[in-house]
Order: C-alpha cells, then sequence, then structure tokens
C-alpha cells in the first residue's frame, strides 16, 4: 500500500477480484473515480502543440482542451506534472469535482472524477509544420509515422508488460484489448476481448498465446468466454493446441452443411 496525497487517494494495489493484473486506486471521499494519463517517451520534436482534450457526463457537451508545445528541456514527467496542474487549476472543473493529480516522480497523472461523473480523455498533436502526428476522430484513432525515407514497418503499437523486480511467470496476461458499451441501464458491458499470454518465458525457447474471446455466460453470469487460440496452430475453444500449422477444431460447416466432425 502506497499513500499518496491528501485528496482522498489511499493508495494503490496491483491486484484485483476481477482482473489481478488490474492496477486498483482506492478512495476515501467522493471523488473515488480516476482516470490515467502516461506520457510516453521520447517526446515528439521541439515545437509539437500537444492537446489534451476532456469531456465529463455533467457538461457532455462541453469540451475543455488544454494545449501545450514542446519545448527545449522537457521531459515526460514535466509534461505529465504541467498537464496535471493546468486541470487542477481549472475552477470550473474543480467545482464539478474533477482535478488532476500528479504521481511524483513519473510520467503519469491521474484525473480524479466522481463515481457518478462519466470522464473521458482524447489526444492530439501537431509537429511544428502542421502536420498532425495523432488525432482522434469520433473514438477512432489515427497514428501517422513520420520521418525517414525507408519502407518501415510503422507505426506500431506496442503492449509491454515489465513490472519492477520480477519477470512475468507462464500464463501471465501480457497485453489486452477490451471492447465495451453502455447499456441502457448505463452499465458499462465488455463485449469482446483479446488477451495475450505468455506459454514459456524461458529466454532461449519464448512461446506465446493469443486468444479471442466474446460475452457469454459463466456461472450465471455475463463475462468473457475463450473462442479460439492461436499458439503454434489455431484451436478453438474446448481444443489443444496440436503445435506448428495444425488446426483443431471440433467441426466444420460449409456454407450452414457439417462436411466435417
Amino acid at each position: 500500500m502506497v499513500p499518496l496525497d491528501a485528496k482522498g487517494l489511499v493508495g494503490i494495489n496491483y491486484a484485483g477480484p476481477q482482473n489481478p493484473d488490474a492496477l486498483i486506486i482506492w478512495s476515501k471521499d467522493a471523488n473515488a473515480a480516476a482516470a490515467s494519463v502516461i506520457v510516453t517517451s521520447p517526446l515528439e520534436p521541439v515545437g509539437t502543440v500537444v492537446t489534451l482534450q476532456l469531456y465529463h457526463s455533467k457538461e457532455p457537451t462541453v469540451p475543455y482542451q488544454f494545449v501545450y508545445t514542446l519545448k527545449s528541456g522537457d521531459t515526460p514527467q514535466s509534461v505529465a506534472e504541467m498537464f496535471a496542474a493546468l486541470i487542477e487549476a481549472n475552477a470550473t472543473l474543480a467545482a464539478a469535482g474533477v482535478g488532476g493529480q500528479y504521481i511524483g516522480g513519473t510520467q503519469q497523472f491521474g484525473v480524479s472524477h466522481r463515481f457518478d461523473d462519466q470522464l473521458s480523455l482524447t489526444a492530439c498533436a501537431y509537429y511544428a509544420d502542421g502536420t498532425q502526428v495523432m488525432k482522434d476522430a469520433g473514438g477512432t484513432f489515427f497514428f501517422q509515422s513520420m520521418g525517414g525515407t525507408r519502407l518501415d514497418a510503422g507505426p506500431q503499437m506496442v503492449l509491454i508488460r515489465d513490472p519492477d523486480g520480477w519477470t512475468p511467470e507462464a500464463g501471465s496476461s501480457i497485453g489486452q484489448w477490451v471492447a465495451e458499451a453502455r447499456l441502457l441501464n448505463g452499465a458499462l458491458t465488455q463485449y469482446v476481448m483479446d488477451d495475450s499470454y505468455i506459454i514459456d518465458p524461458d529466454p532461449a525457447h519464448p512461446r506465446g498465446e493469443k486468444t479471442f474471446n466474446t460475452i457469454g455466460l459463466v456461472d450465471g453470469q455475463p463475462a468473457p468466454v475463450k473462442r479460439f487460440g492461436i499458439g503454434h496452430g489455431f484451436y478453438s475453444a474446448g481444443c489443444s493446441d496440436m503445435g506448428d500449422d495444425t488446426i483443431n477444431v471440433k467441426a466444420v460447416y460449409l456454407n450452414g452443411v457439417k462436411v466435417l466432425g
């Protein structure tokens, strides 16, 4: 348990009942929800204009924009601290219970808000010549690889599991993509998830696996259910990975007619 500050956050834990790999933040006051923002490194070039746009459900049609132009000497830590300070200094947001909290010495800051006030954050950046580096178009993010003359395989989206002081063991989840939507009753429901696992962490013979899950019922409750996986081979739920260049499924249908299985 690591104490944070007097705004109500009382500690962090890296285990939760629903996802043991989730970062859970507890609070003892009304501003108990928090969105986390990480400023990645290396920073874009000096002169890049970075815009952080914030919406919250108490004012769903009003965007708050926080704009900063990267300067010489900036670091991810200083940019994170600066954006947290800009949000914290906004009196209108403060009156609604929204505030910025820099996590000292890191590239990360939090945006606290009340449980009944849903909050979303989007970011975009422009190079000094006006070229847009990253943008959000109605929930779809576009990433553009700039510079260089080679036909590289970029841009890349990289998920890194890098816990302090230990190496993830076999069976560890090392990255998830989750698709959720809000129901008519206001509940946020997960419908699709793909997950990446370590099967063998041996650096001489590393082996991983990706699984694809959609919503189903587990013990009568909605939960992600594994539908198929890709390891050395391709296999469906209830079947085993049979090794390189194999497909293992229970049945094969052609235009709705079972042809195998």
